[in-house]
Parts: C-alpha cells; structure tokens; sequence
C-alpha cells in the first residue's frame, strides 16, 4: 500500500487547523482543483443523464460535500437535498481503530435512513473514506467517484 499526502494547494488548514484536523473536525472549502473537478463530474452526469434518475441526495455537512452536491445539481431544484451528519468523514481515530464504534453506529444510521426512503433513487455525496469502510472496500474513492450501488436494506 502507498500512502499520499494531498497537494500543498489542496490543503487549507489555517489558524486553528490543524488542531482541528488532530480531533476529527476537518471542514474546508473545495480548492481550486475539487472545484474543477466538480465542474467536470456535473457535466458528465448531465450528458449521461444521471441526474434525472434520481429523487434525492444525501449529503455529509462539511462544506466541501455540500457544494460538490451544489454544484452537480447546478440550479436543479426539484431533486430534495437532505444533510446527513452520519456522513461525516471519518475522523483520524476511526481511520486508526479499526473495530471503531461510533463509525458503525454511523453506518447503522445510514442504513436505517435509506430504510425509510420509500422508492427513491438516492445519491449520496460524502467521502472516500467512510464509504470505502461501508462498502468493505480495499481501496478507497478518488476524488469525485461516482458508483452506482444497489441497497437491499
């Protein structure tokens, strides 16, 4: 395995920052480059029609899932958006713990909110990470992933 740090313009940790970051309270802005790549996935998902598939979207609250969601959706209000702080990135003790508790209490809140979805086609916009750890994947997410996942709950 290889492990990457982000580029030095994606990182956006000022103040109080990175004591923030030590205690699993990571919200930033997109940069330049999440911004771009948002752009790029909205359009791609317009000519693809993806978009009009789905009822809703679900999506972590920091900043940086709410305005991917934003900006996909463009100006598309019909589809209902719907924050979810289960969500949230893992912190860097979850990431650490592997048999974390309140990570799967997260995922449990998850799975019982998509329950009370009755016949929708739901997107979810959160991180690489966490879904990597839903999903029982190896690997994680890149930046602006899109997978299609069936949910049988």
């Amino acid at each position: 395995r290889r492990f990457e740090l982000p580029a030095k313009e994606d990182v956006k940790l000022g103040g109080e920052g990175i004591w923030e970051f030590l205690c699993g309270h990571t919200d930033s802005e997109l940069s330049e480059t999440g911004r771009s790549q948002v752009v790029k996935l909205s359009k791609l998902l317009s000519e693809q029609r993806f978009l009009g598939k789905i009822t809703k979207i679900g999506h972590s609250p920091l900043v940086r899932a709410v305005h991917t969601c934003n900006g996909i959706l463009n100006r598309n209000k019909e589809v209902k958006r719907v924050k979810l702080d289960c969500l949230s990135e893992l912190t860097p003790g979850e990431c650490v713990l592997k048999f974390n508790i309140p990570v799967h209490r997260r995922i449990r809140e998850l799975g019982d909110w998509l329950d009370a979805q009755k016949d929708e086609s739901i997107a979810l916009v959160g991180h690489s990470q966490y879904y990597r750890l839903l999903l029982g994947m190896e690997e994680k997410f890149k930046n602006c992933d899109v997978w299609e996942v069936s949910y049988e709950g």
